[in-house]
């Protein structure tokens, strides 16, 4: 997790954007708290530089009974950068610019049932509702046998929860601070 002792959605948006341009990834899932909203969080990425934000269910058109299997709409986001040229056309689409970066993003709740193949990161806004909404989110990503990870923006009262039970989940956590980031 990174902790931080400000847990305000417009500061954990900033932190997001710090993290998002140290790690480059190609995709992401930003998943917001319950006090949060998915369109003040896409507003707020896209006007950071993250044009490609979307939200899940519009671009997907998930509804309330489950989430589709989305697979090829992550799978085409991350095989762009090594798509064949005639893939491509003549424009060269590889992740050159966080503008380029297909960010989905979605609440705790709308996690249920989805699978997004190649999906490289996913990014909690907030500390989970319970510890199986943790575990639901987090297995967004490194499905298959895939790499993935994890970044939780956490403040220090959530972190210091989700450290306390990393054994019993069977998870390993890595203690980021945001200082690391702003460098």
């Amino acid at each position: 997790p990174v902790e931080d002792e400000s847990p305000e959605f417009e500061h954990r948006s900033g932190a997001l954007h710090a993290v998002m341009l140290k790690l480059r990834p190609r995709n992401a899932l930003v998943i917001v708290g319950t006090d949060q909203s998915v369109p003040a969080a896409i507003s707020v990425l896209k006007m950071l530089g993250w044009r490609s934000a979307a939200n899940l269910s519009d671009e997907y058109e998930i509804g309330a009974h489950g989430c589709p299997n989305v697979a090829s709409a992550m799978l085409d986001a991350g095989d762009s950068a090594s798509g064949s040229q005639s893939d491509r056309g003549s424009t060269d689409k590889s992740v050159k610019s966080i503008a380029d970066v297909k960010v989905l993003v979605t609440s705790f709740g709308a996690t249920r049932g989805l699978h997004l193949d190649g999906l490289e990161y996913v990014f909690l806004l907030s500390g989970a509702p319970s510890l199986e909404e943790y575990l639901h989110a987090a297995g967004r990503t490194g499905r298959r046998g895939a790499p993935g990870t994890v970044v939780s923006l956490l403040s220090w009262p959530e972190a210091k929860q989700l450290r306390s039970q990393q054994t019993p989940l069977g998870i390993r956590l890595e203690r980021w601070t945001l200082s690391a980031f702003l460098s």
